[in-house]
Protein backbone atom coordinates (compact mmCIF):
# COMPACT_ATOMS: atom_id res chain seq x y z
CA UNK A 1 0.00 0.00 0.00
CA UNK A 2 2.86 2.21 1.11
CA UNK A 3 4.72 1.90 -2.54
CA UNK A 4 0.62 2.75 -4.63
CA UNK A 5 0.74 6.42 -4.19
CA UNK A 6 4.19 7.28 -5.16
CA UNK A 7 3.56 4.77 -8.23
CA UNK A 8 -0.05 6.66 -9.34
CA UNK A 9 2.27 9.94 -8.61
CA UNK A 10 5.28 9.00 -11.42
CA UNK A 11 2.54 7.66 -13.47
CA UNK A 12 0.59 10.45 -13.71
CA UNK A 13 3.63 12.36 -14.28
CA UNK A 14 4.39 10.48 -17.49
CA UNK A 15 1.56 10.85 -18.45
CA UNK A 16 1.74 14.70 -18.00
CA UNK A 17 5.10 14.97 -19.50
CA UNK A 18 3.99 12.97 -22.93
CA UNK A 19 0.63 15.02 -23.36
CA UNK A 20 1.63 18.66 -21.93
CA UNK A 21 -1.68 20.04 -23.13
CA UNK A 22 -3.84 18.21 -20.33
CA UNK A 23 -1.38 20.10 -17.52
CA UNK A 24 -2.57 23.27 -19.11
CA UNK A 25 -6.05 22.48 -19.56
CA UNK A 26 -7.19 22.89 -15.75
CA UNK A 27 -5.74 26.17 -15.69
CA UNK A 28 -6.39 27.65 -19.20
CA UNK A 29 -9.01 29.86 -19.97
CA UNK A 30 -11.20 29.33 -23.23
CA UNK A 31 -10.50 31.08 -26.70
CA UNK A 32 -13.40 33.98 -27.24
CA UNK A 33 -15.32 34.80 -30.28
CA UNK A 34 -16.61 37.94 -30.15
CA UNK A 35 -18.66 39.09 -33.41
CA UNK A 36 -21.96 41.21 -33.61
CA UNK A 37 -25.06 39.57 -32.65
CA UNK A 38 -26.89 41.44 -35.45
CA UNK A 39 -24.76 40.47 -38.39
CA UNK A 40 -25.34 37.03 -39.67
CA UNK A 41 -22.18 37.11 -41.96
CA UNK A 42 -20.32 37.64 -38.24
CA UNK A 43 -22.64 34.95 -36.75
CA UNK A 44 -21.78 32.38 -39.67
CA UNK A 45 -17.65 32.99 -39.56
CA UNK A 46 -17.78 32.83 -35.82
CA UNK A 47 -19.63 29.57 -36.15
CA UNK A 48 -17.18 27.96 -38.89
CA UNK A 49 -14.58 28.68 -36.44
CA UNK A 50 -15.87 27.44 -33.43
CA UNK A 51 -16.40 24.06 -35.56
CA UNK A 52 -13.01 24.41 -37.11
CA UNK A 53 -11.20 24.28 -33.78
CA UNK A 54 -13.88 21.89 -32.70
CA UNK A 55 -12.79 19.51 -35.43
CA UNK A 56 -9.52 19.78 -35.78
CA UNK A 57 -8.39 19.79 -31.45
CA UNK A 58 -11.87 18.71 -29.87
CA UNK A 59 -9.32 19.64 -26.41
CA UNK A 60 -10.05 23.37 -26.94
CA UNK A 61 -12.60 25.13 -24.86
CA UNK A 62 -14.49 28.36 -26.45
CA UNK A 63 -16.82 30.43 -25.61
CA UNK A 64 -18.88 32.66 -27.88
CA UNK A 65 -19.63 36.53 -26.83
CA UNK A 66 -22.44 38.00 -29.59
CA UNK A 67 -22.35 42.13 -29.16
CA UNK A 68 -24.26 44.76 -29.69
CA UNK A 69 -22.78 48.06 -30.72
CA UNK A 70 -23.64 49.29 -27.17
CA UNK A 71 -22.51 46.90 -24.53
CA UNK A 72 -23.28 47.49 -20.98
CA UNK A 73 -20.09 48.28 -18.89
CA UNK A 74 -20.61 44.74 -17.20
CA UNK A 75 -20.05 43.15 -20.17
CA UNK A 76 -16.76 44.30 -20.16
CA UNK A 77 -16.03 42.97 -16.48
CA UNK A 78 -17.65 39.41 -17.31
CA UNK A 79 -15.35 39.03 -20.27
CA UNK A 80 -12.28 39.35 -18.14
CA UNK A 81 -13.44 37.05 -16.10
CA UNK A 82 -13.00 34.37 -18.43
CA UNK A 83 -9.81 34.86 -18.78
CA UNK A 84 -9.26 33.85 -22.39
CA UNK A 85 -5.76 32.96 -23.84
CA UNK A 86 -6.71 34.17 -26.78
CA UNK A 87 -10.13 36.32 -28.88
CA UNK A 88 -10.99 36.12 -32.07
CA UNK A 89 -12.60 39.57 -33.19
CA UNK A 90 -14.73 39.85 -35.88
CA UNK A 91 -15.45 43.35 -37.11
CA UNK A 92 -14.47 46.81 -35.49
CA UNK A 93 -17.27 46.78 -32.34
CA UNK A 94 -15.87 43.19 -31.35
CA UNK A 95 -12.02 44.55 -31.87
CA UNK A 96 -12.68 47.66 -29.54
CA UNK A 97 -14.33 45.57 -27.26
CA UNK A 98 -11.62 43.05 -26.44
CA UNK A 99 -8.86 45.25 -26.15
CA UNK A 100 -11.20 47.87 -23.71
CA UNK A 101 -12.57 44.55 -21.73
CA UNK A 102 -8.96 42.63 -21.54
CA UNK A 103 -5.78 44.82 -22.71
CA UNK A 104 -3.64 42.54 -22.35
CA UNK A 105 -5.48 39.52 -24.48
CA UNK A 106 -4.14 38.74 -27.68
CA UNK A 107 -6.14 37.68 -30.78
CA UNK A 108 -7.15 37.76 -34.18
CA UNK A 109 -9.30 40.09 -36.09
CA UNK A 110 -11.31 39.91 -39.26
CA UNK A 111 -13.37 42.46 -41.62
CA UNK A 112 -12.08 45.82 -39.36
CA UNK A 113 -12.69 48.68 -41.39
CA UNK A 114 -11.26 51.11 -39.33
CA UNK A 115 -7.65 51.56 -40.57
CA UNK A 116 -6.36 53.81 -37.83
CA UNK A 117 -7.62 50.72 -34.83
CA UNK A 118 -6.32 48.04 -37.50
CA UNK A 119 -3.31 49.93 -36.92
CA UNK A 120 -3.01 50.13 -33.14
CA UNK A 121 -4.43 46.61 -32.53
CA UNK A 122 -1.16 45.38 -34.74
CA UNK A 123 1.33 47.97 -33.10
CA UNK A 124 0.79 46.69 -29.43
CA UNK A 125 2.25 43.49 -30.72
CA UNK A 126 -0.61 41.46 -29.67
CA UNK A 127 -2.92 41.26 -32.51
CA UNK A 128 -2.85 40.55 -36.19
CA UNK A 129 -5.07 39.53 -38.37
CA UNK A 130 -7.00 41.27 -41.87
CA UNK A 131 -8.64 44.45 -42.13
CA UNK A 132 -12.01 45.01 -44.21
CA UNK A 133 -9.31 46.46 -47.33
CA UNK A 134 -6.34 45.33 -47.88
CA UNK A 135 -3.22 47.50 -46.12
CA UNK A 136 -1.73 49.99 -49.21
CA UNK A 137 2.24 48.56 -48.36
CA UNK A 138 0.59 45.14 -49.12
CA UNK A 139 -1.69 46.78 -51.93
CA UNK A 140 1.31 48.69 -53.39
CA UNK A 141 3.52 45.50 -53.28
CA UNK A 142 1.19 43.71 -55.65
CA UNK A 143 0.79 46.87 -57.41
CA UNK A 144 4.62 46.74 -58.67
CA UNK A 145 4.07 43.06 -59.63
CA UNK A 146 1.20 43.59 -61.34
CA UNK A 147 2.08 46.89 -63.38
CA UNK A 148 6.01 46.51 -64.06
CA UNK A 149 6.13 49.46 -66.35
CA UNK A 150 3.78 51.99 -64.42
CA UNK A 151 6.10 54.80 -62.44
CA UNK A 152 2.78 56.90 -60.86
CA UNK A 153 -0.41 56.53 -59.15
CA UNK A 154 -2.72 58.82 -58.98
CA UNK A 155 -5.44 59.16 -56.06
CA UNK A 156 -8.23 61.51 -54.81
CA UNK A 157 -9.59 61.67 -51.65
CA UNK A 158 -11.33 64.13 -49.09
CA UNK A 159 -9.65 66.66 -47.24
CA UNK A 160 -8.51 65.21 -44.42
CA UNK A 161 -8.80 61.51 -44.86
CA UNK A 162 -5.18 61.56 -44.69
CA UNK A 163 -3.71 62.95 -41.56
CA UNK A 164 -0.20 64.62 -42.42
CA UNK A 165 2.18 61.68 -41.16
CA UNK A 166 -0.12 59.18 -42.89
CA UNK A 167 -0.10 60.94 -46.04
CA UNK A 168 4.29 61.30 -45.70
CA UNK A 169 4.66 57.77 -44.94
CA UNK A 170 2.41 56.44 -47.73
CA UNK A 171 4.57 58.66 -50.19
CA UNK A 172 7.71 57.18 -48.60
CA UNK A 173 6.13 53.18 -49.13
CA UNK A 174 4.82 54.45 -52.64
CA UNK A 175 8.92 55.50 -53.29
CA UNK A 176 9.87 51.56 -51.76
CA UNK A 177 7.91 50.15 -54.36
CA UNK A 178 8.83 52.47 -57.19
CA UNK A 179 5.60 55.17 -57.64
CA UNK A 180 5.44 58.40 -57.72
CA UNK A 181 2.18 58.85 -55.59
CA UNK A 182 -0.03 61.86 -56.69
CA UNK A 183 -2.26 61.80 -54.12
CA UNK A 184 -4.96 65.14 -54.76
CA UNK A 185 -7.06 66.18 -51.25
CA UNK A 186 -10.38 67.70 -52.26
CA UNK A 187 -11.79 70.12 -49.87
CA UNK A 188 -15.40 70.94 -51.61
CA UNK A 189 -17.50 68.34 -53.39
CA UNK A 190 -18.20 69.86 -56.68
CA UNK A 191 -14.24 70.09 -57.16
CA UNK A 192 -14.74 66.09 -57.33
CA UNK A 193 -14.92 65.18 -60.81
CA UNK A 194 -12.84 67.82 -62.03
CA UNK A 195 -9.79 66.43 -59.59
CA UNK A 196 -10.31 62.65 -60.67
CA UNK A 197 -10.13 63.67 -64.34
CA UNK A 198 -7.37 65.92 -63.55
CA UNK A 199 -5.21 63.06 -61.60
CA UNK A 200 -6.45 60.42 -63.99
CA UNK A 201 -5.02 61.89 -67.09
CA UNK A 202 -1.33 62.60 -65.70
CA UNK A 203 -0.66 59.22 -63.70
CA UNK A 204 -0.22 55.51 -65.20
CA UNK A 205 -2.92 54.53 -62.86
CA UNK A 206 -5.68 55.80 -60.78
CA UNK A 207 -5.43 53.98 -56.92
CA UNK A 208 -9.17 53.71 -55.52
CA UNK A 209 -9.06 54.85 -51.58
CA UNK A 210 -11.67 53.67 -49.51
CA UNK A 211 -13.28 57.04 -48.80
CA UNK A 212 -16.74 56.85 -48.08
CA UNK A 213 -16.79 60.78 -48.82
CA UNK A 214 -16.47 60.56 -52.38
CA UNK A 215 -17.21 56.75 -52.98
CA UNK A 216 -21.14 57.03 -55.09
CA UNK A 217 -22.37 56.09 -58.37
CA UNK A 218 -21.28 59.42 -59.95
CA UNK A 219 -17.85 59.37 -59.20
CA UNK A 220 -17.38 55.40 -59.95
CA UNK A 221 -18.83 55.68 -63.37
CA UNK A 222 -16.49 58.91 -64.43
CA UNK A 223 -13.33 56.90 -63.20
CA UNK A 224 -14.96 54.14 -65.39
CA UNK A 225 -15.34 56.05 -68.67
CA UNK A 226 -11.68 57.43 -67.75
CA UNK A 227 -10.53 54.70 -67.23
CA UNK A 228 -11.57 53.61 -71.20
CA UNK A 229 -10.60 57.15 -72.43
CA UNK A 230 -6.94 56.89 -71.16
CA UNK A 231 -6.57 53.22 -71.33
CA UNK A 232 -5.02 53.40 -67.49
CA UNK A 233 -6.35 51.13 -65.37
CA UNK A 234 -8.20 51.78 -62.34
CA UNK A 235 -7.18 49.98 -59.31
CA UNK A 236 -10.16 49.47 -57.41
CA UNK A 237 -11.32 48.65 -53.74
CA UNK A 238 -13.56 45.63 -53.74
CA UNK A 239 -14.55 42.35 -56.09
CA UNK A 240 -17.67 44.53 -56.76
CA UNK A 241 -16.36 47.35 -58.42
CA UNK A 242 -13.65 44.68 -60.63
CA UNK A 243 -17.40 43.45 -61.60
CA UNK A 244 -18.82 46.65 -62.66
CA UNK A 245 -15.49 47.27 -64.70
CA UNK A 246 -12.47 48.52 -62.70
CA UNK A 247 -9.44 46.26 -63.93
CA UNK A 248 -8.69 44.74 -60.67
CA UNK A 249 -8.64 44.88 -56.95
CA UNK A 250 -6.25 43.16 -54.26
CA UNK A 251 -8.50 41.82 -51.20
CA UNK A 252 -8.14 38.92 -48.76
CA UNK A 253 -9.61 35.76 -49.02
CA UNK A 254 -12.36 35.35 -45.96
CA UNK A 255 -11.78 31.68 -46.72
CA UNK A 256 -7.80 31.50 -45.94
CA UNK A 257 -8.02 34.29 -42.79
CA UNK A 258 -10.67 32.34 -41.25
CA UNK A 259 -7.81 29.20 -41.29
CA UNK A 260 -5.30 31.71 -40.54
CA UNK A 261 -7.73 32.28 -37.33
CA UNK A 262 -7.88 28.90 -36.43
CA UNK A 263 -4.06 28.22 -36.50
CA UNK A 264 -3.34 31.12 -34.65
CA UNK A 265 -6.20 29.93 -31.95
CA UNK A 266 -4.69 26.62 -31.93
CA UNK A 267 -1.19 27.82 -31.13
CA UNK A 268 -1.95 30.17 -28.31
CA UNK A 269 -3.90 26.84 -27.01
CA UNK A 270 -0.40 25.01 -26.77
CA UNK A 271 1.66 28.11 -25.50
CA UNK A 272 1.36 30.66 -22.66
CA UNK A 273 3.38 33.48 -24.75
CA UNK A 274 2.80 33.71 -28.57
CA UNK A 275 5.51 36.16 -29.27
CA UNK A 276 4.96 39.00 -31.41
CA UNK A 277 2.22 38.19 -33.40
CA UNK A 278 3.21 37.74 -37.18
CA UNK A 279 1.52 39.42 -40.27
CA UNK A 280 -0.86 37.29 -42.25
CA UNK A 281 0.82 35.09 -45.22
CA UNK A 282 0.79 36.14 -48.73
CA UNK A 283 -1.94 32.80 -49.65
CA UNK A 284 -4.21 35.08 -47.85
CA UNK A 285 -4.78 37.86 -50.75
CA UNK A 286 -6.76 37.51 -54.17
CA UNK A 287 -6.45 39.11 -56.90
CA UNK A 288 -9.74 39.97 -58.59
CA UNK A 289 -9.01 40.93 -62.30
CA UNK A 290 -11.49 41.58 -64.84
CA UNK A 291 -10.60 39.74 -67.79
CA UNK A 292 -12.44 41.67 -70.55
CA UNK A 293 -11.07 45.17 -69.42
CA UNK A 294 -7.56 43.21 -68.74
CA UNK A 295 -7.97 42.35 -72.62
CA UNK A 296 -8.94 46.15 -73.99
CA UNK A 297 -6.31 47.38 -71.88
CA UNK A 298 -3.46 44.70 -73.23
CA UNK A 299 -2.98 43.90 -69.12
CA UNK A 300 -0.69 40.58 -69.36
CA UNK A 301 -1.07 38.71 -66.09
CA UNK A 302 2.14 37.76 -64.69
CA UNK A 303 1.93 33.62 -64.68
CA UNK A 304 4.23 33.83 -61.22
CA UNK A 305 1.13 34.84 -59.26
CA UNK A 306 -1.62 32.78 -61.28
CA UNK A 307 -2.41 31.13 -57.84
CA UNK A 308 -3.57 34.64 -56.79
CA UNK A 309 -5.92 34.94 -59.42
CA UNK A 310 -9.34 35.15 -59.29
CA UNK A 311 -10.83 36.30 -63.42
CA UNK A 312 -14.64 37.68 -63.71
CA UNK A 313 -16.49 39.12 -66.03
CA UNK A 314 -18.35 42.67 -66.69
CA UNK A 315 -21.70 42.76 -64.77
CA UNK A 316 -24.79 44.82 -65.96
CA UNK A 317 -23.21 45.80 -68.80
CA UNK A 318 -20.53 47.59 -66.70
CA UNK A 319 -23.01 50.12 -65.47
CA UNK A 320 -22.99 51.38 -61.59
Amino acid sequence: MRNYIPVCALALLLLLLLHPQLSMGADSGPIALVYRKDLPLHQQIAQEISHSLAREDPGIVTVDWPLSSNWPPASEKEFAGLKPIFAIAIGDIALTFCRRASPDLSGFFLLVSNQDQVAEAEGSGLWTGAGLWVKPEKQLEKFRALLPGAKTLGSVVSAGFFSKEQLTSLQQTGKRFGFALDIVEVAQRRDVLAAIARVYKRNDGFWMMPDPQLLNEITLAEMLRLQTEYARPLLALSPRFVQLGALLSINTSLAEVSKQAVIFARKSAGSRDLGHMEPLPDSCYIIHINSDVAGKLDFKAPEAMQSSFDFITLANGGKP
